[in-house]
């Protein structure tokens, strides 16, 4: 296929699936599914879990804002540091 339009990859696909006839959607989905999540175990259950649908309650909201300012603020440490500093 020759691509002369300067559309990223991804917007490319995007336009295929959008041209699939609706017989093919289900065997195109499991065929995305394999190539995204391969044999990865992890990204396999993190594919396949359920979406949390539960609203946050206001001490969820509190405890995110204060990671999220966190982040910014840089006071953050990587698994490795944390590790070490566990004793890991």
């Amino acid at each position: 296929m020759v691509v002369t339009s300067t559309k990223t990859g991804r917007e490319r696909l995007h336009r295929l699936v959008d041209l699939l006839p609706s017989t093919k959607l289900a065997e195109m989905e499991e065929r995305l599914f394999e190539l995204a999540v391969g044999d990865d175990p992890l990204l396999r259950t993190l594919a396949e879990a359920l979406e949390d649908d539960e609203p946050l309650s206001p001490e969820d909201e509190v405890a995110v804002a204060e990671g999220l300012a966190a982040l910014r603020w840089g006071y953050v440490v990587s698994h490795e540091e944390l590790r070490r500093s566990l004793g890991r």
